[in-house]
C-alpha cells in the first residue's frame, strides 16, 4: 500500500483498487473437481443441476438524454428538473 502512495503521490483509493483488481486478474484461478473435494455426483442427488424456468428479454429502458453544448447553469437546471420529475430530490 505504501508503494502505491509513493508511486501515485497519495492519489487515493481508486488507484489502489484498480491496481489490486489488475493484480488479481494476473493470479491463476484455482478450480476443484468433485473428486478433488471427495464428493461423487451420486451424492449430490441432482443438487448441482440448474433448471431454467423462464426466459425473457430484458426490460426496455427509457432513451438516454444527453446534455451537452449548453451553459453549465442550464445543464444543472435540466438535471435538477429530471431528478425532481422522478421524485429523486
Amino acid at each position: 500500500m505504501e508503494a502505491f502512495r509513493q508511486l501515485w503521490g497519495g492519489a487515493g483509493a481508486a488507484v489502489v483498487t484498480v491496481a489490486l483488481v489488475w493484480a488479481g486478474l494476473l493470479e491463476p484461478l484455482e478450480t476443484w473437481s468433485l473428486a478433488d473435494l471427495g464428493i461423487s455426483a451420486d451424492e449430490l442427488h441432482g443438487a448441482a443441476l440448474t433448471r431454467v424456468i423462464e426466459v425473457r428479454p430484458p426490460e426496455s429502458k427509457a432513451p438516454t438524454e444527453r446534455i451537452e453544448s449548453i451553459p453549465p447553469e442550464e445543464a444543472a437546471t435540466r438535471i435538477a428538473d429530471w431528478l425532481a420529475a422522478r421524485k429523486l430530490i
